[in-house]
């Protein structure tokens, strides 16, 4: 084999285990998006059945966790945040690699982000976090303030 054939030959080894690593990257992130998500679900449901009838008049037990419940938000959305700038690190590098070599499978797949009334997760995702937030805002404005 000649030098050429064996540095193309590397060359794809290389770039093949970075694009799995890439996709393998991707379903961890998916998972752990979609748990975070179930998580901060589970826990706001939580604290709004123990707050309930309570919810425009808080006592101090309910506003600390009411208090709770908007921390673990943003923990979430800083999480959320996170994962996805590395997620498009990973991604890009997925990208050039299809580019390179002619795959097509992740650019494919980002071909849907262009069609109408489908969202991408890492919009979707923060924009559900900062709805939360402002909505525990508009309870803790609505008992302290007005």
């Amino acid at each position: 084999m000649n030098s050429t054939g064996g540095d193309a030959h590397l060359n794809w080894e290389i770039a093949k285990t970075e694009y799995e690593e890439a996709l393998n990257q991707y379903r961890n992130t998916t998972l752990l998006r979609r748990q975070d998500i179930a998580f901060i679900i589970t826990v706001q449901g939580a604290v709004i059945s123990i707050i309930g009838s309570k919810m425009l008049m808080l006592d101090m037990s309910s506003l600390l966790l009411s208090a709770v419940a908007v921390f673990l938000l943003f923990i979430g959305l800083n999480n959320e945040l996170r994962l996805s700038k590395y997620m498009e690190i990973y991604m890009d590098r997925a990208k050039e690699i299809e580019s390179e070599f002619g795959l097509k499978l992740i650019i494919s797949a980002y071909e849907v982000r262009h069609k109408k009334f489908e969202f991408s997760n890492s919009k979707t995702f923060p924009a559900f976090y900062i709805f939360l937030i402002v909505s525990w805002l508009f309870v803790w404005v609505k008992n302290f303030i007005l």
